[in-house]
């Protein structure tokens, strides 16, 4: 499978002077600010379908625009990246029916900053169970660590003040729930909550909601070929 995706993010920031005043950090002035930011395309290869389901990949991440990536309300972090990884699940429903587990992890090599190395590992988990055909819900966990990058704050002499918050040593846990309703076998409405359980020099998820619909499509080939068996 190759993918390709490419976000348009609106931030606003709400609070005191950011940064307590200092230049440099114009998308903290309280207006709404969007652009389209990083283009991420990849190649993944589903390797086994059993005893487990097992997709490694690799993609590759670049920003597009000159959107902002420094103070609170950035929109991305304006570096390339190149991500390796897998993807793997399990079907629980021999022990648990309509049960399943699944996860993704990267390690990405991700462009310095100030001659300053700061890869990343991320793990995502997932155990869900289906209500009913077309209702599930699930609990999530998301674990960042970072290898390099420094530690903050940092006070406005430093020389990496304008650039820390790329270049910190950003390492989190956070869990949340979701659940997902597949209103036609394309569509699918889903909400997700997370919250930060732990971390260091970064900006602490207290409440996430995230809200919206998925619509998926198969292969020409492939529904031509359910269509035939169909009765």
């Amino acid at each position: 499978m190759v993918s390709a995706s490419l976000p348009y993010i609106i931030t606003k920031y709400w609070g005191p002077p950011s940064h307590g005043g200092a230049p440099g950090f114009d998308v903290d002035d309280g207006d709404e600010h969007g652009a389209f930011t990083d283009l991420r395309v990849g190649v993944h290869y589903q390797a086994l379908e059993r005893p487990f389901a097992l997709a490694p990949f690799v993609a590759y991440v670049t920003p597009i625009s000159d959107y902002y990536y420094r103070g609170h309300a950035a929109q991305g972090r304006n570096l390339d990246e190149l991500l390796v990884g897998f993807s793997a699940g399990k079907s629980l429903d021999p022990w648990l029916r309509r049960t399943y587990v699944q996860m993704r992890y990267s390690y990405g090599f991700v462009e310095k900053v100030q001659e300053i190395a700061h890869d990343r590992e991320n793990l995502n988990l997932e155990f869900g169970t289906f209500i009913n055909p077309r209702w599930n819900v699930s609990a999530y966990g998301a674990l960042q660590w970072t290898h390099g990058g420094i530690d903050i704050p940092i006070p406005p002499s430093s020389p990496y003040f304008l650039n820390h918050d790329s270049l910190a040593e950003d390492e989190f846990i956070n869990a949340g729930i979701g659940t997902g309703f597949a209103l036609t076998p394309q569509l699918t409405t889903f909400a997700i909550y997370m919250h930060g359980l732990e971390g260091r020099n970064g900006h602490k998820m207290n409440q996430g909601l995230t809200i919206g619909f998925s619509y998926g499509f198969r292969p020409r080939a492939e529904a031509v070929l359910a269509e035939a068996e169909e009765p």
